[in-house]
């Protein structure tokens, strides 16, 4: 039986998340999550078939909600670096 990854998707998912919160969608690639997971690029390509759906849509899509709510409480998008 092959060892068990301790790379989980949502891991990745939240790495990427913080990447593009604080440096840009631009600075979003498999071997700068990879850097700040302190792991190989494998465990990410073997989490997810494409870069898009991989780490751009679960990305984005945690941002979009995150600006929801801070606009329902009151904060300006501003806030977030």
């Amino acid at each position: 039986m092959p060892p068990k990854s301790r790379i989980k998707k949502e891991d990745i998912i939240q790495v990427a998340f913080d990447i593009v919160r604080v440096e840009g969608l631009e600075a979003l690639n498999a071997r700068r999550i990879a850097k700040e997971m302190n792991c190989s690029v494998q465990p990410i390509f073997s989490n997810f078939a494409t870069y898009i759906s991989g780490f751009i849509e679960p990305s984005v899509r945690k941002i979009e909600l995150l600006l929801k709510k801070s606009d329902t409480i009151g904060l300006a998008a501003s806030k977030f670096p």
